[in-house]
């Protein structure tokens, strides 16, 4: 039994993301490009925040979220 079937869920964006992605990469526009910057603002306003940072991937997100706590040095984080 599958748990969530995200394939059939956004089968009626695919044209779209796949356009938009052939686009994106095309233009060689996906680090800190027009594309970044537009998620960016939409993504903080949708969480109704005044700053948003597009990571990489999780390891870079997480590096930055560490970093952003100023913790003291030889600290723990449990």
């Amino acid at each position: 039994m599958k748990f969530l079937d995200i394939y059939n869920q956004d089968k009626k964006l695919h044209k779209g993301i796949i356009k938009d992605l052939k686009l994106l990469f095309k233009n060689t526009d996906y680090i800190l490009g027009s594309y970044v910057g537009n998620f960016e603002k939409k993504f903080a306003k949708y969480c109704n925040v005044k700053y948003v940072v597009g990571c990489a991937n999780c390891t870079d997100a997480i590096y930055l979220a560490l970093k952003s706590l100023n913790l003291k040095k030889n600290g723990q984080l449990i």
